[in-house]
Parts: C-alpha cells; structure tokens; sequence
C-alpha cells in the first residue's frame, strides 16, 4: 500500500493543480473504477458523513475524487480545494499524526498505514486503499 501511495502521490503532486484533469492514468497500469466524485460545501455531508465539518471550518470549497484500480488494489484520491494555502496546510496538519514525521511531498505530507495526505497551494490531497491491502 505505502508504495502504490507514494507512486501516486509523487505522480499527482505536479497536476494537483489541474484538480478537473484527474485522472488514475497518471502512473502505467492503473484505471478508472467508478464514476468521478464532486462535492462542494452543500453537499460534502453525502461523502463524509460526520466529517464534513471538518473540511468546512477550513474554508473548504469543493472535492473532487476518483477510485484507480490496479489488479485487486483500489486507491480513492481525493482533492479539496481549501480557502488558501495557510488554510490548506491547517487541514493537513489537524489530519496528521503528530508522532510521525513529516515528508517533503508539497507543503507536507505524511504516509499513515492506511492513507497517505498531503497539502500543496490550497489544494488537501487524500489517497485511501479501498481494497486489496
């Protein structure tokens, strides 16, 4: 798991700006599973249901996401666009473990066992394995 986030992450890091461009082909051999996620904030309850205020108090404007699949692995990537960059790095670091270091993907990023996050502009980037990990 911890490699395939880091190969998309590294991947995404680049494009995160172009948040309507993603897309899973971003590393060879992965694909598309499911329909595109887009959630602004009158409707971001529908996707994280109990976490939502979360994303708001940070200025959150909207989401957009998308499951890559690669043999039995499914990664979700989900990008937030955030009020700024301070604001951006805030959502970030209210999510990371304060524990475990920090690594130079973006403005941070940190690796957890089961997800990968990180900020870069105003834009907070979520890679979660679905399945096969």
């Amino acid at each position: 798991m911890k490699a395939a986030c880091l190969l998309f992450a590294l991947s995404i890091t680049g494009s995160v700006y172009a948040q309507d461009a993603l897309n899973c082909q971003f590393v060879p051999g992965w694909e598309q599973s499911g329909p595109k996620r887009q959630y602004t904030a009158d409707n971001l309850y529908d996707y994280k249901d109990g976490g939502a205020e979360g994303y708001l108090v940070y200025n959150f404007s909207r989401m957009q996401g998308i499951d890559c699949k690669f043999g039995a692995i499914t990664l979700a990537i989900d990008i937030s666009e955030i009020g700024d960059a301070d604001l951006a790095y805030g959502m970030f670091a209210a999510n990371r473990d304060p524990n475990l270091p920090i690594a130079k993907i973006g403005m941070g990023e940190q690796l957890l066992s089961q997800s990968l996050s990180f900020a870069k502009g105003k834009y907070f980037v979520e890679l979660k394995p679905w399945t096969g990990f």
